[in-house]
């Protein structure tokens, strides 16, 4: 392909030259055009740059799905900074970590997160600023239903305490107690223009206090819209994109503009998405996760398309702004998928005019994707990728050959191939069993700070991901499981995914897990965790025994624990590592 030789910021200039009055955002009927997008972009630039942020200074962003990840995530890359994102469901020792270890300078945080933001910033001492926002600042003048929509969706952690009642008052009021308005500093003249320690710019010499108390968000679009010029480079980084990765320690990617870019252009052109301010997307996935920053915010915008943005995935809320605006693109993990198609009549809910959608994040169940595409008449692929990938190297192509339990072929530019475990050096031929690896446009620049780990995956020009997979004879890649997921017993490899899949058949079995557990004869024994379907009942012995009809012996699940729910991540990956955990305490008590 032949990608853009542009930044983040200059696509979306590129966007809006063509598209200045096309809808941009959605945000629960408020429309936002993509010259006020740009517009409010500067805005969000001047703002930061007039806080001192400078080239290459790091600014998180702490928040669930709202216009203002969004426009801080430009605005931010508009003021030469790298852009952070945050899980918000993190604990302030989770966002604390992230944030040290990225040298965060400035958070940019949902209000109602404070208390998060401020526990953390204790031991954060590069976090020298906080900008703080309010659901209400895009909200529309009728926002009974968003509030109604926020109360039921958004989730915190439990440390952070009650809700505050949401804000109602003057849509221009000022900044709240104990925030500081807004105001351009203060001109520290520093004489010779050389003085160690000057900043660049307009407010060379400048050093804000650490203690600065938080600033509002509308107040930092006050500033103006005309931001200092920022010359930034494609290969620079725009995002640090952390990562659990392999080992479970937090690494931060670093996600370069080319790369972003070009994975943008890749998974459009694959899914035949380009056809410019025709599109409409619906942003259920977390903008956090790079699944979503990618294939949902950065697509979008490259398309002139309109991005409908949901906090959060909650069914009745997604299903009203699926009826609302006819999106054409929808893309989630399997979780999603699996809701809708338990909703009775879905397509009468306005799906009929859906006609792509990707699964990604973890496998896709063949029943699922049957059933989905049965019921809504849309098209759903499965695709690949990781953090470390900007995410997608994979898709199953929408007009071609879908096989089954497939993650597809290698998309544009993107090469993949399969390599032995022991030692990665020898590539395996068709049908064997590997680490895969890939190389392309979209594969990081490496770990933040972190050359030991980057050098263990990233091998001439090549990024070992942890899973291991298989290619059959026409190319089409198959993920059997995590390396770190394997269960070996009795001296048999078994892969978690093969056997879901054969639990996911049976028809009372909503959701299903396995994992591997200490066993004192086979080393590792099969366990599955299993939620049955609304008003049904199942026992253990008829899992097992569907598993048998469907296994070879050593892979059938020798133990079944029911639960009502399976532990879940931000965008719905199931949480192996938390079962685990349940186990170990499970089976300390037992001893």
């Amino acid at each position: 392909m032949n990608y853009p030789r542009i930044t983040l910021c200059e696509m979306l200039e590129q966007t809006t030259r063509r598209s200045a009055r096309q809808a941009a955002l959605v945000y629960f009927g408020t429309r936002i055009r993509y010259a006020e997008l740009l517009d409010q972009v500067n805005r969000a630039a001047a703002g930061l740059q007039a806080l001192g942020v400078q080239p290459g200074d790091r600014v998180a962003l702490l928040m669930q799905n709202c216009p203002q990840f969004i426009i801080a995530f430009f605005g931010a890359l508009r003021a030469g900074a790298i852009v952070t994102p945050t899980n918000p469901m993190y604990t302030p020792r989770e966002a604390g970590h992230q944030w040290r270890d990225a040298g965060v300078s400035v958070v940019i945080a949902d209000r109602r997160l404070s208390p998060v933001v401020e526990a953390a910033r204790t031991e954060c001492p590069d976090v020298r600023q906080v900008v703080l926002l309010g659901w209400r600042d895009y909200a529309p003048r009728n926002y009974a239903a968003l509030k109604h929509s926020l109360r039921r969706t958004l989730e915190f952690p439990s440390n952070v305490g009650t809700l505050a009642r949401a804000d109602c008052g003057a849509a221009n009021r000022g900044p709240r107690a104990g925030e500081a308005a807004l105001r351009l500093p203060e001109p520290d003249f520093v004489r010779g223009a050389g003085c160690r320690g000057a900043r660049r710019g307009p407010f060379r010499g400048l050093l804000p206090p650490v203690s600065n108390p938080p600033v509002a968000w509308r107040d930092l679009l006050r500033v103006g819209n005309h931001p200092t010029p920022v010359e930034t480079g494609t290969h620079e980084v725009a995002c640090l994109q952390y990562t659990g990765g392999t080992t479970g320690t937090a690494k931060g990617a670093m996600l370069t503009h080319r790369n972003l870019v070009s994975n943008a252009c890749q998974a459009n052109d694959w899914l035949g998405i380009g056809r410019h301010g025709r599109e409409t997307m619906v942003a259920a996935l977390p903008l956090f996760h790079v699944f979503a920053l990618t294939c949902v915010m950065i697509s979008g915008i490259r398309c002139g398309g309109t991005v409908v943005i949901l906090p959060r995935f909650e069914l009745k809320t997604a299903l009203n702004a699926v009826r609302r605006y006819r999106p054409t693109i929808f893309h989630g993990v399997p979780t999603m998928y699996v809701a809708f198609n338990g909703v009775p009549g879905v397509r009468r809910h306005g799906f009929r005019r859906l006609r792509m959608c990707m699964s990604g994040g973890a496998a896709l169940p063949v029943q699922v994707r049957e059933k989905f595409e049965a019921l809504t008449g849309g098209k759903l692929v499965e695709g690949y990728g990781l953090t470390e990938t900007s995410p997608v190297t994979h898709i199953n192509p929408p007009n071609g050959d879908i096989r089954s339990g497939s993650i597809g072929l290698p998309i544009a530019d993107t090469e993949a191939r399969i390599m032995d475990l022991k030692t990665g050096t020898r590539e395996l031929p068709v049908g064997a069993a590997g680490e895969i690896a890939i190389r392309g446009p979209q594969v990081m620049r490496g770990y933040w700070r972190q050359p030991a780990e980057t050098a263990a995956v990233l091998r001439d020009g090549w990024l070992y991901t942890g899973d291991i997979a298989k290619r059959d004879a026409g190319g089409y890649y198959y993920i059997v499981d995590r390396k770190k997921d394997l269960i070996i017993a009795g001296g048999f490899n078994i892969y978690p995914h093969e056997v879901e899949e054969v639990l996911f058949q049976h028809p009372r079995i909503k959701e299903a897990v396995v994992i591997g557990v200490p066993d004192a004869y086979r080393g590792e024994t099969v366990k599955a965790f299993v939620v049955v379907k609304d008003g049904q009942a199942l026992a253990p012995d008829e899992i097992i025994a569907f598993c048998r009809e469907r296994l070879a012996a050593y892979k059938v699940p020798r133990l079944i624990e029911f639960r009502p729910s399976l532990p879940k991540s931000a965008v719905g990956k199931y949480l192996r590592r938390e079962l685990r955990q349940a186990q170990r305490v499970h089976s300390r008590v037992a001893a």
